[in-house]
């Protein structure tokens, strides 16, 4: 850690990375039609932005005492009613503005949208690279240290996984599963993604089995679950976080084609990809660059972000370096 934090890109991807997601926990206190807090009719609620408490809901705050609303007052669902031709509004680029970054076709706030679906996007990459990091580890570690008949199957199941085209299967996977929720998604992608850190595993494990200290654990009379558990996967975890911390970038722009695709997250949910493909469906509007920009610049920053900070891993593993 002492070496990540001191290399320059390591450092600058961290606390990029760590800014983005204190913003995306933190989206309904910075974007919500509710505020922070609000007296009405003689009553006080604190933070109903979190609570959303079933008295407040459709009402409106103009009669209200006093209000502290969030910096956006707008959520990432709620339209705003507009006069004449539904067209998305530009960015007025003004410090009193109602919307900082413009409003889409249907007249929501795009600056909330782009805060919200960061939650969606980063809790879809980081759970696919979680799960695929545990199967790959499993599988990938017991693999390598068993050999024989077991280590043929698994090598051939992990080589048919690898034979499929990545976005094709995951098409016609999740055409099989109506996506109501993340977690469908979610696993789509993790089932896909373990392959890579399962390879690895296994070419780690088969190196270090025959380290002196795995011999000296044998020889004590340690179970193999112990040798592997202990001994084999925490040597073998440099090289694959190196690989997961690539995953994650990887994870992002996949959830966001296939957002695109309309397999991905189910709309009006926010997310990176689906604020794309809605910026797609206005391209009938002339002039409406905002809607591609700002999504499109959140998803590229945050993979080049994660791509840096792979490359800062693998140079504070790499002693020589």
């Amino acid at each position: 850690m002492r070496r990540l934090w001191g290399d320059r890109g390591g450092r600058r991807s961290l606390l990029f990375l760590g800014t983005l997601l204190v913003l995306a926990l933190g989206a309904d206190l910075l974007a919500s039609d509710l505020p922070l807090a609000v007296r009405l009719d003689g009553q006080t609620w604190w933070l109903p932005c979190l609570s959303r408490p079933v008295a407040l809901q459709g009402r409106s705050l103009a009669d209200a005492e006093w209000s502290w609303r969030t910096p956006i007052p707008w959520g990432p669902l709620q339209t705003v009613a507009s006069t004449g031709e539904e067209r998305p509004e530009p960015p007025p680029w003004a410090p009193d503005a109602h919307h900082w970054l413009g409003t889409d076709e249907l007249g929501r706030d795009v600056a909330a949208r782009l805060l919200h679906g960061a939650r969606v996007s980063l809790f879809v990459a980081v759970f696919t690279v979680l799960i695929s990091l545990g199967i790959g580890l499993l599988i990938g570690g017991v693999s390598g240290y068993a050999g024989g008949l077991v280590d043929a199957v698994l090598s051939r199941l992990l080589e048919v996984m690898q034979t499929f085209p990545l976005v094709f299967f995951l098409i016609a996977l999740l055409s099989l599963i109506r996506v109501q929720s993340l977690w469908p998604l979610v696993l789509a992608l993790a089932l896909t993604r373990w392959t890579d850190v399962a390879r690895l595993v296994r070419a780690e494990v088969l190196s270090l089995e025959s380290r002196e200290f795995v011999l000296a654990a044998r020889a004590l009379g340690a179970s193999p679950a112990r040798i592997i558990t202990r001994h084999l996967l925490p040597n073998a975890l440099g090289p694959v976080l190196v690989v997961a911390t690539f995953g994650v970038g990887s994870a992002i722009l996949l959830e966001t084609a296939l957002s695109f695709l309309g397999l991905g997250v189910a709309p009006p949910t926010a997310s990176w990809g689906e604020l794309l493909t809605e910026a797609h469906r206005t391209l009938h509007h002339p002039g409406a660059w905002w809607l591609a920009l700002f999504p499109g610049l959140a998803i590229a920053s945050t993979v080049l972000a994660v791509n840096g900070l792979g490359e800062a891993v693998r140079r504070s593993f790499d002693g020589r370096s």
